[in-house]
């Protein structure tokens, strides 16, 4: 667990929420490929569940049946967004 502090300034930091969704291991494997050039916290979440998006075996842990939430930690996600357009619902 983390201290109470950083958890707190973790929830005050800016962040931008997307949902998108998965349709093959290949569309997996070509993200993680994308978030991994950006210098931010980038995680995936699922019922409470989150992984770090630049991991591949966290993102396959979450499946493909359901959308994800995606959750960068910045204020200004515009490439990332250009990026993953074709995930994004």
């Amino acid at each position: 667990k983390q201290p109470e502090t950083l958890q707190t300034l973790k929830e005050l930091l800016p962040m931008r929420v997307y949902q998108i969704k998965f349709n093959s291991v290949e569309e997996v494997k070509k993200f993680v490929n994308i978030v991994g050039k950006y210098g931010y916290e980038i995680e995936l979440e699922r019922d409470g569940h989150k992984v770090d998006a630049k991991s591949i075996m966290g993102v396959l842990s979450l499946g493909f049946e359901r959308p994800l939430n995606l959750i960068a930690s910045t204020e200004n996600a515009i490439s990332l967004q250009k990026e993953i357009q074709g995930y994004l619902l």
